[in-house]
């Protein structure tokens, strides 16, 4: 903890005095305005924002000096880093792939299945399928599931329902499309895919603004990092203990 606190003391002032030496100031009328902001933001008065920091040990002026080297930090940072950040529209489409927990919609299928009594039997259905046989026919026909009767109709699923056989052979198909033959532990079976359902979610195109901003600030912070760095390694340093 003492560690991470020096460590953290000697980058503030690194900061600042670089700041100084680019000629960065912040005005006392320009802090008043970030504690404003930041009032207002947590719906917070300036007794409540005293009280605040007299419980963490920190007086109202050190306060104020913490913000002006905040904002003193970010001005520079867009001084420094500003122009070596490039966030491509490759950038934001591979993040929106990459975090469909965020942005995607919600899927489900729409599932039929075939469940034949051999594996012999599922093949010739499969067989059948590629002739042009329709799913619901080919169930009707082959299937000695409960559902065969109703052409092999399974209902709606949501992708996290399936055990891992199942998701493996679905999520690649697209609607119309049927699976190889597949073992589970309820036998040999083929999937058809009656149906996707997607709702709710964003388009990414609806994300564009906020995928390049979170992008922005991640590079921000990596590039601030490494930049910091450098000056250390520049900067004479004595710890005295």
């Amino acid at each position: 903890m003492e560690k991470q606190m020096l460590n953290t003391l000697i980058d503030r002032t690194l900061t600042r005095q670089e700041a100084v030496r680019q000629q960065i100031s912040v005005s006392d009328d320009e802090v008043t305005s970030a504690i404003d902001n930041f009032k207002q933001q947590n719906g917070l008065d300036q007794e409540a924002l005293e009280k605040g920091l007299e419980s963490e040990g920190i007086s109202l002026e050190e306060y104020r000096e913490r913000v002006r080297e905040d904002i003193m930090q970010s001005l520079l940072v867009n001084r420094v880093i500003r122009s070596r950040i490039i966030v491509t529209q490759a950038d934001i489409d591979a993040y929106y792939q990459a975090h469909p927990e965020m942005f995607k919609k919600e899927r489900k299928y729409h599932l039929r299945n075939i469940l034949a009594a051999t594996e012999a039997d599922a093949r010739m259905a499969l067989s059948r399928l590629d002739q042009g046989l329709s799913f619901p026919e080919a169930a009707r026909q082959f299937s000695v599931a409960p559902n065969a009767d109703d052409g092999g109709d399974l209902g709606v699923f949501e992708i996290q329902t399936f055990n891992d056989t199942i998701k493996t052979a679905v999520q690649p198909l697209k609607k119309g499309e049927y699976s190889g033959v597949i073992t589970t532990g309820q036998g040999h079976q083929i999937i058809y895919v009656e149906d996707i359902i997607e709702t709710g979610g964003q388009a990414i195109d609806q994300v564009r603004d906020e995928i390049q901003d979170i992008l922005y600030q991640k590079q921000a912070e990596e590039k601030f990092t490494k930049w910091l760095e450098s000056l250390k390694k520049n900067a004479h340093i004595k710890i005295m203990l």
